[in-house]
């Protein structure tokens, strides 16, 4: 086991439970989001390793919705309209969501991807540190019996 091993599961727990919160609030369209979101994880040594989960910028919208302003981009909602099986005007959805914002949005709901992050910082991560700290008792261990 390396701290490549441990972050590598973390991270991807991570990204497989933010799959259940896309399904659990019906977020599952396309499915273009969440699979262009990723895991990247580096690693130095045994001991030592850096993960980063990575996203398609539209991520900041998923769950939260966008509130009004500029209009929105035609062609994401037109797959999504598409996804979705919707007779629906593209133009005028965005054209709705530039005046009002999006229905997410008005209903105050939440991101889904930082909700993710917060729930695996606060009941996974000391999980994720108790291993990490294992694994390196248990090369200090090996380091000290063996000069003996």
């Amino acid at each position: 086991m390396t701290a490549r091993d441990i972050a590598t599961d973390a991270f991807n727990d991570l990204l497989s439970a933010i799959g259940e919160a896309y399904s659990d609030r019906g977020k599952l369209a396309s499915g273009k989001t969440l699979r262009g979101t990723r895991v990247l994880v580096r690693s130095s040594s045994d001991l030592s390793a850096t993960a980063e989960l990575l996203a398609p910028q539209q991520w900041k919208y998923v769950g939260n919705g966008r509130g009004p302003g500029r209009r929105p981009p035609i062609a994401p909602i037109k797959a999504w309209v598409e996804a979705r099986g919707l007779n629906v005007n593209a133009w005028a959805v965005a054209n709705n969501i530039s005046r009002f914002g999006s229905f997410d949005f008005r209903r105050k709901r939440t991101n889904i991807y930082l909700d993710e992050v917060k729930a695996f910082e606060e009941q996974k991560l000391p999980g994720v540190k108790e291993r990490h700290a294992d694994l390196i008792r248990e090369k200090v261990r090996n380091i000290v019996n063996n000069t003996k």
